[in-house]
């Protein structure tokens, strides 16, 4: 049998060899984790630059188009009390709005309460008599006043949904929430701080018209403005 032999073979082979082999070995196996190590440092500086060269364009075009950034607004402490007819007003418009948005009017963009002027409000893209003459069929004989809005609230719902579809990312990116003002006929956007360029440039590409959504950072210290 073979076995014997290659058994006495390897007996007669120098210890010195087998050293030599081994450490061989070793420092083949070495040099692979160093070139592992090297490629992966390598992978990350061209990671860091590529993320810092978004970054700085993300900052150019935020500041190139001069989106504005609103601090959050103050809460006073004195406000007035809410009179049982204003109230009855407010839930009034509320209902309106809620039956007119329900409609899908392309034209419709806002209904609430002005509190200063004790009166309800209706926004219209087209404040055309026909537009005007439907919103009448809807309100009955509540006495309210039209005035003209930039954006319809079917173009402001479709913005929130969007959004809503990106809500995770948006999160990462110091998003803190988002919502429709009636009011304001805009979409408000909370984030952390003025700072959040890749937010705002991400947000700034959902609105196609440039001008339907406002941000606003989450602290009232914070006044950065780029108008």
């Amino acid at each position: 049998m073979n076995t014997p032999r290659i058994a006495i073979a390897l007996n007669n082979i120098d210890d010195d060899l087998i050293s030599a082999a081994a450490s061989e070995k070793i420092v083949r196996k070495k040099h692979g984790w160093l070139k592992c190590v090297a490629a992966a440092a390598c992978l990350c500086l061209v990671v860091v630059g590529a993320l810092g060269g978004i970054n700085a364009y993300m900052k150019q075009y935020v500041v190139n188009n001069r989106f504005p950034v609103y601090p959050a607004p103050g809460f006073a402490s004195d406000s007035a009390m809410v009179s049982p007819e204003q109230a009855e007003c407010f839930n009034k418009a509320n209902d309106i709005h809620n039956e007119l948005s329900a409609q899908n009017y392309e034209w419709y963009g806002s209904c609430y309460y002005d509190f200063d002027e004790n009166k309800i409000m209706i926004g219209l893209t087209d404040a055309s008599k026909r537009n005007m003459d439907t919103v009448l069929t809807h309100t009955e004989d509540t006495i309210i006043d039209f005035y003209k809005c930039d954006y319809s609230y079917c173009y402001l719902l479709e913005l929130y949904y969007k959004l809503d579809g990106k809500r995770t990312a948006l999160s990462l990116l110091g998003v803190k929430r988002y919502n429709i003002s009636i009011q304001k006929n805009r979409v408000e956007v909370w984030i952390e701080n003025a700072d959040k360029y890749a937010a705002i440039y991400m947000i700034s590409k959902m609105d196609g018209t440039g001008g339907a959504i406002e941000f606003i950072t989450c602290t009232s210290t914070d006044r950065t403005s780029r108008d």
